[in-house]
């Protein structure tokens, strides 16, 4: 396949779709995994949400790895990758928190909602662009 064809319109749409698809189910994982060690194992919420974090980061991973970029290649640049995504993430978030809430002067809530829409665009575009960016001929898609 030529690389136009893995970049067309449907094709495009289709990986959008499978990212919205895998980031929803690794989204929900974690939602349960916290509920799960807050009330059924009683840790403080915040410990909960940190370790569903780490929990829910491989599985977020091998999802889109698999299913979302469906890559051939042996993981460790793209795991790397995927780790130093997440690290830029989150200082999009607190730079996007801090932005709101201080010389804005918003409430947190209109950061959170930003950040809602910011992070998931953001990670797309590191996926597409640096993490699964590879020699398309590599790809599945």
């Amino acid at each position: 396949m030529r690389d136009e064809d893995l970049s067309s319109a449907p094709r495009l749409i289709s990986r959008i779709t499978r990212f919205v698809f895998v980031g929803g189910a690794t989204s929900v994982g974690y939602v349960i995994l916290v509920a799960v060690l807050v009330d059924g194992f009683w840790l403080r919420p915040d410990l909960s949400a940190a370790i569903s974090y780490v929990v829910m980061l491989p599985v977020n991973f091998l999802g889109h790895k698999h299913v979302t970029y469906r890559s051939k290649r042996p993981p460790f640049r793209e795991a790397a990758a995927f780790l130093g995504m997440h690290a830029v993430t989150a200082a999009i978030c607190a730079f996007v928190m801090w932005l709101v809430t201080g010389p804005f002067g918003a409430i947190y809530w209109i950061g959170s909602a930003a950040i809602v829409v910011i992070a998931p665009l953001a990670n797309l575009l590191m996926m597409e662009f640096w993490v699964f960016a590879a020699k398309h001929n590599l790809r599945r898609d």
